[in-house]
């Protein structure tokens, strides 16, 4: 029970650590480009990494979820919001 709560919070603070990077970025940056969600990612994959106590885990979720954030965001997939106006 207790293991499933920390998994609720880590993934709840994944998302918040996630969205503020991504949109801090943008804001200080003044510029909304794939780098945004690339910071996102890699401080997310910061959140998730230190659950586990290990520094070479946490750089690893680290370059995992940035990564995959800016090639999702830098390819298009990451636009939900345009793909759901085309469907409207």
């Amino acid at each position: 029970m207790i293991e499933k709560m920390i998994l609720i919070i880590v993934t709840a603070a994944m998302g918040g650590t996630y969205e503020f990077a991504r949109v801090a970025s943008a804001n200080l940056r003044e510029k909304d480009d794939s780098w945004n969600p690339a910071l996102g990612g890699f401080l997310a994959g910061a959140v998730l990494g230190l659950r586990c106590q290990l520094l070479l885990v946490t750089e690893g979720f680290r370059l995992l979820i940035g990564n995959s954030s800016d090639i999702s965001s830098g390819t298009g997939f990451g636009s939900w919001s345009s793909r759901t106006a085309r469907c409207l």
